[in-house]
């Protein structure tokens, strides 16, 4: 004899079972998925705090507006604050978010408060190639700097800005990397004004450097900059950012920034 069919709402509930199933097989899926991914992120995402330091109107505002927004205001003036800027970079499919934190004319008054310094892993002090005297004060934020935060890990850098205004220069390069070596710290001579990939390379250099004396299984090569992607992730405004009229740069003929090897 022929057997009798099924009912078709035998074979609705079996499909039923089967889509539902399949549902929780990729619920379970997703979720171990990205705990797995979310975990990954955690180990290979690091957070970088880099300061700048120096007198007022060398322009530390400016190589940093210039760094992560490429753009310059030359005509505002100082404030009284500390102001933080954000940026990514993806370094060997790593992720490094670098706070970078100015003070905002406070130096004038030597009023920077400790809780700026701490935590610092990599300083550039700033002098303004022009003023001999924003020169000769690089010692006195080392050592402030040293002071107040005493870590052993800090990488330093010197970097000369306005060389735009080379025509002006009071303060010749082999000063700044004789200076430099004194303290062990990576050398360059920059334009906040003419050249944005100057402190590209610059601070790039100075964040593998540091990466390398962290975890020497980073294995970077320092200032390869064609090995970073730099991503604005959002501006923190403590205040207005502004600099002293002319804080940054002036007028007269670009030069090529100069990057100095000594470490």
């Amino acid at each position: 004899p022929i057997p009798n069919p099924q009912s078709p709402g035998k074979y609705i509930i079996k499909l039923l079972k089967i889509k539902y199933f399949l549902i929780y097989i990729n619920y379970l899926y997703n979720f171990f998925y990205k705990t797995f991914k979310l975990e990954m992120s955690k180990n290979d995402s690091m957070e970088i705090k880099l300061i700048l330091l120096g007198e007022v109107g060398v322009g530390k505002t400016s190589i940093i507006s210039k760094y992560v927004y490429d753009y310059i205001d030359e005509e505002h003036k100082s404030s009284i604050s500390v102001n933080r800027e954000e940026k990514k970079l993806i370094i060997d499919n790593k992720e490094i978010k670098l706070n970078i934190w100015d003070t905002i004319a406070q130096e004038r008054y030597r009023s920077i408060s400790k809780i700026f310094y701490q935590d610092t892993q990599i300083l550039i002090l700033v002098y303004d190639v022009t003023d001999d005297n924003s020169f000769n004060e690089l010692e006195y934020w080392k050592n402030s700097f040293f002071e107040n935060n005493g870590g052993d890990d800090v990488i330093i850098g010197v970097a000369g800005n306005k060389e735009d205004l080379f025509l002006n220069k009071k303060v010749d390069e082999e000063k700044g990397k004789e200076y430099s070596g004194k303290i062990n710290a990576s050398f360059a001579q920059l334009s906040a004004k003419t050249n944005k990939k100057g402190i590209e390379d610059f601070i790039m250099k100075l964040v593998t450097k540091y990466l390398n004396k962290k975890n020497k299984n980073w294995e970077l090569l320092e200032g390869n900059s064609n090995r970073e992607k730099g991503i604005v992730l959002d501006k923190k405004k403590s205040n207005n950012k502004k600099s002293n009229k002319g804080g940054c740069c002036g007028g007269g003929k670009s030069k090529n920034d100069n990057l100095s090897e000594e470490d």
